[in-house]
């Protein structure tokens, strides 16, 4: 895999710290997907809770549902681009 040091996307495999022990490295690599997993997932749990509020009327759980997907979007972008 060659990384292009001039390009501002961040590639979630590239833990951009190496280390000599190959095994800290891929533990690393391992939370560092199971973060993303996670965030993704909670992306469509929100998407799926603004469905649900739209269908049922409540605008209460409407609003609440979307400013949760802008605060899982807000921190999945340090994963996304470098600072």
């Amino acid at each position: 895999m060659s990384k292009d040091k001039t390009t501002s996307h961040f590639d979630p495999e590239d833990l951009s710290v190496q280390r000599t022990d190959s095994g800290k490295v891929r533990r690393e690599k391992f939370h560092r997907r199971m973060e993303l997993i996670g965030w993704w997932m909670f992306v469509i749990s929100a998407i799926f809770f603004i469905w649900a509020s739209v269908k049922s009327g409540d605008i209460h759980a409407l609003l609440g549902g979307v400013f949760f997907l802008l605060a899982c979007v807000a921190f999945l972008l340090p994963y996304y681009f470098k600072p």
